[in-house]
């Protein structure tokens, strides 16, 4: 992904809020800056997952007592899920970046995402089932696991299938150099609200680990955990995507009111919804809205593609960039 490339001269000249709001999304998200980001999440990962090892040895090892330590889960396994959210940490941030390039690469993102929520959820409970003979004994929650991993695998397979599609719709969107005033003007407010997604993004990120370290301090004086690691922040980073998404749409309508347009993003706006209450519903029914979610958007977009083709071929997409 390269936020950096930048189809409008016109943002210097261009004196507005959104104007300037996206001239500083340019100069912070530049493709190297995000590069030594991922570097930086990279070596956080692997320094976590070095902790986190390290941490469980102490537990199983030592008389950690009365302290946070003792509510830790011994098993090593369990240590993969940090890793794997450092990861997802970052796939967050990408989504939000992808904003001002495409409507499809956004929802694309968001499907990404959901989709490692899931599979990251089998390396948290798989460490609960140390032998064969653990998973006979309680394979109803084994179960779980499995969904997961099924699930995830399909997710996977309809990601693909998104990426094939939207790669379809190549021959539609508007060259960088025959992009006029008013959709620069779009893309404009797109950055605008990207970066103070940004901003939110990484405040949402700081306050749920303030709760989430309360909540360990509060469970090893005994007190039972009140967050679910597996889906906080990111229940809130959906809520927060489901408004946004409904921003944009507002905002694309300021430039083109075509029907097959605002009925595409308003059928991603509701995948986004459906995603948002996936991950707060218990197996398997969050891993079967999820799927829902990712059928639902293919077909709106093949809908979409099949529209164009019906209509006028030669008309270019007025409000999507190439990739």
């Amino acid at each position: 992904m390269s936020p950096d490339v930048d189809p409008l001269d016109a943002v210097a000249d261009a004196p507005t809020a959104a104007a300037r709001l996206a001239r500083v999304f340019d100069r912070v998200f530049t493709t190297e800056h995000v590069h030594r980001l991922e570097r930086w999440i990279i070596l956080l990962a692997v320094g976590g997952f070095a902790l986190h090892l390290g941490l469980i040895s102490i537990a199983r090892n030592l008389d950690v007592g009365g302290s946070p330590l003792a509510q830790l889960d011994r098993n090593y396994l369990h240590a993969l899920y940090t890793p794997f959210s450092f990861i997802l940490f970052f796939e967050v941030l990408q989504l939000i970046l992808a904003i001002p390039q495409s409507t499809t690469g956004s929802i694309q993102r968001q499907f990404e995402i959901v989709s490692l929520i899931v599979i990251r959820n089998v390396f948290k409970d798989i460490s609960l089932f140390e032998s064969f003979q653990v998973v006979r004994e309680r394979f109803a929650e084994f179960a779980d696991v499995l969904t997961d991993m099924g699930g995830g695998l399909l997710m996977f397979l309809l990601v693909a299938v998104f990426s094939d599609v939207r790669r379809r719709d190549a021959r539609w969107r508007t060259p960088l150099r025959e992009i006029s005033p008013p959709v620069r003007d779009f893309i404009l407010r797109k950055k605008a609200t990207s970066l103070l997604l940004a901003l939110l993004f990484i405040g949402l990120a700081a306050w749920n680990l303030g709760l989430w370290v309360v909540d360990v301090a509060r469970t090893g004086s005994g007190a039972p955990p009140t967050i679910d690691v597996r889906t906080v922040f990111y229940v809130d980073l959906f809520t927060v995507m489901i408004f946004s998404d409904v921003l944009i749409l507002l905002l694309s309508t300021l430039h083109s009111n075509d029907y097959r347009m605002v009925f595409r993003n308003a059928g991603f706006v509701a995948c986004t919804i459906l995603i948002r209450f996936s991950l707060t519903l218990e197996k398997p029914y969050d891993v079967g809205l999820g799927i829902v979610a990712m059928a639902f958007g293919i077909l709106v977009l093949l809908v979409y593609h099949y529209f164009r083709r019906i209509g006028d071929p030669r008309a270019p997409s007025t409000l999507e960039l190439p990739g």
